[in-house]
């Protein structure tokens, strides 16, 4: 759900609310189910009729691990660079929770157009954002060994 106020052409307000749920079930795994209510507020005020905008938002979200983050494995691959080769394994994890994060960003906007022709467009955008995630899904190595791929043995790191 999302709504937009405008205050005499100046002052933009947006207010947004997001329901997110899921479930993360594999048959002999611990059973993941997350739900989340995401707000976000936003700002964009024109303090003069000269292409210049202050922005900021501030809002929190919820992100559930992908299909192949959360469920599934891979046969191992390896890549050649130069002379080495690096082979890896992507290795399902079943109890993986969501990520949340609370967020905001402040900044300023110009833009301009016509300035050389008709149709020519500048924008030009300076921000600072701020995320603060828990829960925070990444890949690791947790384990490592060694097999024959392609006749020759390779080491193969297991990531998760």
């Amino acid at each position: 759900i999302s709504n937009t106020a405008s205050f005499g052409g100046q002052l933009e307000l947006i207010a947004s609310l997001r329901y997110d749920a899921f479930e993360n079930a594999v048959t002999g795994a611990a059973s993941t189910d997350e739900t989340a209510v995401s707000p976000k507020l936003a700002v964009n005020w024109k303090p003069l009729d000269n292409g210049l905008t202050l922005y900021g938002f501030i809002g929190k979200s919820l992100r559930s691990p992908s299909v192949h983050e959360a469920r599934s494995s891979d046969e191992p691959s390896c890549r050649t660079r130069g002379r080495r080769t690096s082979c890896s394994v992507r290795q399902a994890n079943p109890s993986l929770k969501g990520e949340s994060s609370d967020s905001w960003e402040l900044g300023i906007r110009y833009e301009k157009t016509g300035w050389l022709s008709a149709y020519d467009e500048f924008s030009l955008k300076l921000g600072y954002i701020n995320n603060e995630a828990e829960d925070y899904i990444s890949s690791m190595i947790i384990n490592s060994y060694t097999t024959k791929i392609s006749g020759k043995t390779q080491k193969v790191d297991v990531y998760q």
